[in-house]
């Protein structure tokens, strides 16, 4: 299975972003592993550059003409199996998830449609 980079292919960032609990002070040796997990208070809106985004998100890369994700992805295993479990561990609330996409012009219209 081919697998491109975003300027040629179809490929998505990820950006999770938690609300701590009153008591919460992050475990900085779990978290720190993590650069696409940002932390916000409770009503705080989320403002990040185009060029934070890209330097701490995590990348999701999808298959030359499809607009679905492996399921076996090594991100997604990583937040299925370790992540998401610790955010519940901890008692976070997980306030967003900010996927940004881009496919390229030479794709199939209905994948790159889907895909956004």
């Amino acid at each position: 299975m081919a697998v491109g980079v975003a300027a040629v292919m179809l490929t998505s960032r990820l950006q999770a972003t938690v609300i701590p609990s009153p008591v919460f002070v992050p475990d900085t040796t779990f978290y720190h592993q993590y650069p696409y997990i940002r932390f916000v208070e409770k009503g705080d809106t989320i403002a990040i550059s185009d060029e934070a985004f890209y330097d701490q998100s995590a990348r999701l890369p999808f298959a030359v003409n499809q607009y679905r994700p492996n399921i076996n992805d090594p991100l997604l295993r990583e937040l299925n199996d370790r992540v998401l479990p610790r955010i519940n561990a901890d008692s976070l609330e997980l306030a967003y998830i900010i996927i940004r996409g881009a496919a390229s012009p030479e794709g199939h219209y209905l994948n790159n449609k889907t895909l956004g």
